[in-house]
């Protein structure tokens, strides 16, 4: 059984397609990991918006305005996933951090 050289080349070339998102969420994944391990840790009940935004992947100076909003108006987070309170935070904006979100004691909280 002899294949033709064209459907060689058609085949070859649609597997190539299918391995292209694949590889391409591969290299985004390693960028965002990458990211993640530069930015600092942060205290979620203590930062300011501009410390949010700087250490908090997919999160800008406006998602971090909210939690401070937010913060001010219910009292301190007790857990990382309180952040999906916040409109605009979601579980998957709080998994890329996790790692780096702290949570201040209630004691030391201070409604700034």
């Amino acid at each position: 059984m002899q294949i033709s050289k064209s459907f060689a080349y058609s085949l070859l070339g649609f597997m190539l397609c299918l391995s292209q998102p694949a590889l391409s969420q591969t290299a985004s994944d390693a960028d965002a990991s990458q990211s993640s391990q530069e930015r600092p840790a942060v205290d979620i009940n203590r930062a300011d918006a501009s410390g949010l935004a700087e250490a908090l992947d997919g999160v800008g100076l406006s998602r971090a305005k909210s939690i401070i909003e937010w913060r001010e108006a219910n009292g301190p987070f007790e857990d990382a996933y309180d952040l999906v309170q916040v409109r605009g935070i979601s579980e998957r904006i709080v998994r890329l951090n996790e790692s780096r979100i702290h949570i201040g004691n209630e004691a030391g909280y201070t409604d700034e």
